[in-house]
């Protein structure tokens, strides 16, 4: 702090924080709409591809434009560590397979994609304990986590109603 810096927000980021230190920082306050969240669907939410709630909570936070480029601009973002972690992956070098699935970790948590932040968080944890067998197999799945993720957040951003 004595350096200039001003505040700090933990990854993943909470957009409600996000918003509220911003409009600090900018001198306004955010533009709030009402969400109506039933505690079912919170809890449908955990293991489910995308995490709707917290989506919605996003696009309250940060405006529906904005979360839709952060949509958009997702493969693209995701693409160098997919990348290394496949080629890490022939190799078996658990420590770059593991920076790679923390970078997409962080990715998915803060865009709400639950299943494949559980899958990274997953693919992380096996390679910490060097289990390189289970790695193997986690990754596997990784593509099709990723494409099933990114189809059904888009499905979901393009469905105002749903917001």
């Amino acid at each position: 702090m004595a350096a200039g810096m001003l505040g700090h927000l933990a990854k993943p980021i909470d957009p409600v924080a996000l918003a509220a230190t911003l409009s600090h920082y900018a001198g306004t306050a955010p533009a709030r709409k009402s969400v109506a969240v039933s505690a079912l669907a919170v809890g449908e939410a955990l293991g489910e591809a995308v995490d709707e709630a917290y989506v919605r909570l996003l696009v309250d936070s940060l405006g529906t434009a904005k979360v839709a480029q952060l949509v958009a601009d997702l493969p693209a973002h995701a693409r160098p560590h997919r990348a290394r972690l496949g080629a890490a992956s022939g190799d078996a070098d658990l420590p770059q397979i593991q920076a790679a699935a923390h970078a997409l970790a962080g990715m998915a948590a803060n865009l709400g994609l639950t299943a494949l932040a559980e899958l990274t968080g997953a693919i992380e944890e096996a390679c910490r304990a060097g289990r390189a067998t289970e790695v193997a197999a986690l990754c596997a799945g990784l593509d099709a986590r990723f494409d099933d993720a990114l189809t059904r957040i888009e499905a979901l951003c393009s469905d105002r109603s749903r917001m």
